[in-house]
């Protein structure tokens, strides 16, 4: 196997961070300034939660397809390799935050008040 010139690139697992709106003008003698962040925001944390989610389930796909056509007797190998392994480095990345996450909220149940 060679590596190529430039190298390999690194895989680029999806951003997490919430994409953010402009603020949307206020309505003439509403006396507030239009933005609405916070808890009753359009998506918020659940959108960015189904988005992570749905990037995590197409990567899945592409690497079942890349290997339905490498075992159909076409499509490139390294191409399913790589399709594969970055398939399964989401998952571990997904585990790792769903393991993070249990552990805080174990940790709040725990709280004494």
């Amino acid at each position: 196997m060679t590596i190529p010139p430039g190298g390999f690139q690194p895989l680029t697992l999806p951003s997490l961070q919430p994409p953010v709106a402009p603020a949307a003008p206020a309505a003439p003698g509403s006396g507030t300034t239009g933005n609405t962040q916070g808890a009753g925001a359009a998506g918020g944390f659940s959108g960015v939660l189904t988005s992570a989610v749905n990037a995590l389930n197409s990567s899945q796909v592409q690497a079942d397809q890349a290997a339905q056509a490498l075992a159909g007797g076409g499509g490139n190998i390294a191409g399913a390799m790589i399709a594969t392994e970055k398939a399964s480095m989401e998952m571990q990345f997904a585990f790792a935050i769903r393991n993070k996450a249990l552990s805080a909220y174990q940790q709040i149940m725990a709280m004494q008040v």
